[in-house]
């Protein structure tokens, strides 16, 4: 069954909330089959915020999908070690069993496709859906997403001994104590 797929991508570092509103927000919006929450591997642009394993991103992700009618979690990029989004994107697009799927990347306002590297190669293969980032102006489809919150805030609240009930999913929050993620990321950053 051919299916029209929205790949939501980043550190995931934590999923918050946030993530969750903007994949159903786009899922209505745009008609959407579902929504692959994609960790990626690596990257240069988050290199300081990496201090928790692609494994421990990756498992947050799956506590997500336990919980949301549509969402799924993808180790894609993590278990072919993507570097770049266009390498991804090669790979939806060649892949046997998913090459005849349709794909949506997912960006926030705050990043300009045209800095992707292969940038053409990606929206030539792949639609892109830009969201509204708080603090950005821009002017997107999807200005009706408002979320003041991100995975750096969710750090910091946890660094600093404070709740994030409610900023998070619960088994995410679950999961964070059990591993005790995230401790001591202000000293480390």
């Amino acid at each position: 069954m051919i299916k029209n797929i929205g790949i939501l991508g980043g550190t995931f570092n934590p999923p918050t909330i946030a993530h969750i509103w903007i994949a159903q927000q786009v899922l209505e919006d745009e008609k959407l089959d579902e929504i692959w929450f994609m960790p990626n591997y690596t990257s240069k642009n988050y290199s300081k915020k990496m201090s928790v394993s692609s494994e421990h991103r990756f498992n947050m992700c799956q506590c997500i999908e336990k919980n949301f009618y549509q969402i799924y979690a993808s180790n894609i990029e993590i278990v072919n070690k993507f570097e770049y989004t266009y390498q991804l994107v090669d790979h939806l697009t060649s892949c046997v069993y998913l090459r005849d799927n349709t794909y949506n990347l997912i960006i926030g306002g705050d990043w300009n496709i045209s800095k992707f590297k292969k940038w053409k190669e990606i929206t030539n293969k792949i639609n892109v859906i830009k969201f509204h980032r708080p603090r950005i102006n821009n002017n997107y489809k999807h200005q009706n997403i408002r979320f003041d919150l991100s995975s750096t805030m969710i750090r910091k609240r946890i660094s600093e001994g404070k709740i994030i009930t409610g900023l998070v999913i619960p088994s995410v929050e679950q999961y964070i104590k059990e591993t005790k993620l995230y401790k001591s990321w202000l000293l480390s950053s």
